[in-house]
């Protein structure tokens, strides 16, 4: 995945063109006017997968300089099926906060199997040039204090690949889950689509926690941002 040519890159990015997405409308197409709210999306970005019988979409936020999370539902699993590969490639598509696209742009990744886990539902993508940085103010803070049932949250979210919506209103931890503090059950309001999307303290901005799925009961499951420090290499976390 790695060694992908220059050229390849720029035949594919038209396949992750923001007009590609699905469709949006009122305020699901754009941020809230909020200083704060706009500089942490700088942080998050539509995972973008390339797959042979069209494309895939996610959620991911950045946590090192060169490294992406998203969920292992995601990538590696809609990369592969019975182990063998089905995608191309995958991307983040920053800055994807309007309709119609404007200022969007594209860093391509590839997955690491040395880090992340399966068994956690998280994966770490890095950048494909081994020489570029995502800028620093995109460096999303992690927070390793637990969550309490009843504490606020938000969320920074793509569903189904529309531009990023801003998740607030009884959006809330409901539970730990059964893997104690590492489990984080949620309300937010956060539809099919979008796993992978960073679950946010509301006053810090710091996250605590990544979204996976959302239950049919209405109490949706995260891994913690706890977890993501532990499987990150030391010299990576923030």
């Amino acid at each position: 995945m790695r060694f992908i040519s220059l050229a390849l890159l720029a035949g594919l990015a038209l396949s992750f063109s923001p007009t590609a997405s699905a469709a949006c409308e009122g305020d699901n197409c754009s941020l809230p006017d909020d200083d704060t709210v706009r500089a942490l999306a700088r942080g998050v970005g539509r995972i973008d997968i390339l797959l042979r019988e069209g494309a895939g979409y996610c959620s991911g936020f950045v946590v090192a300089p060169t490294i992406v999370a998203t969920s292992w539902h995601c990538v590696p699993g809609k990369m592969q099926v019975d182990g063998y590969p089905t995608a191309l490639i995958s991307g983040i598509l920053l800055d994807y906060t309007a309709k119609d696209g404007q200022g969007a742009e594209t860093r391509y990744l590839y997955f690491d199997p040395r880090m992340g886990s399966e068994g956690f539902g998280v994966s770490f993508l890095q950048l494909i040039d081994p020489k570029a940085e995502f800028e620093e103010d995109r460096v999303m803070t992690l927070s390793a204090e637990p969550r309490e049932p009843g504490q606020p949250l938000a969320a920074l979210v793509h569903e189904k690949g529309a531009p990023m919506r801003y998740v607030i209103d009884g959006c809330a931890v409901t539970e730990k889950g059964d893997a104690g503090d590492d489990v984080v059950l949620h309300n937010c309001a956060i539809g099919d689509g979008a796993p992978g999307a960073p679950l946010l303290d509301p006053d810090s901005g710091e996250v605590v926690a990544i979204h996976l799925s959302v239950g049919k009961d209405g109490s949706s499951r995260a891994r913690s941002a706890a977890a993501l420090l532990r499987l990150l290499p030391p010299s990576e976390a923030k």
